[in-house]
C-alpha cells in the first residue's frame, strides 16, 4: 500500500486558498492589502467590501492558527 505523501506548510496553505503554491504570497499580500483598505475605509458595513474583507480575516486567522501550530510542532521535535 502506498504511503500518501505529506504537503508542505506552503501547500496546504495554498490549497486552503484555492490558489497554487506558487501565487501564495501574492494572494496573502492582496488580501491583507484589501482588508487593511476596508478596515480604514468609509464602506457601509453592509457592504460587499465588508462581506469580503471578514472573509479575508477568517482566512488570515486560519494562517496563523497554522503557523502556530507548525511551529509548536518544530520546537517539539527538537
Amino acid at each position: 500500500m502506498r504511503r500518501a505523501r505529506t504537503l508542505s506548510f506552503g501547500e496546504i496553505l495554498a490549497n486552503r486558498l484555492g490558489v497554487k503554491e506558487t501565487d501564495l504570497y501574492d494572494e496573502l499580500e492582496a488580501r491583507l492589502g484589501s482588508l487593511l483598505d476596508t478596515v480604514s475605509g468609509d464602506a457601509p458595513a453592509d457592504s460587499a467590501e465588508v462581506a469580503t474583507a471578514y472573509g479575508d480575516l477568517w482566512a488570515l486567522g486560519w494562517l496563523v492558527d497554522d503557523a502556530r501550530r507548525e511551529l509548536a510542532i518544530r520546537e517539539a521535535q527538537s
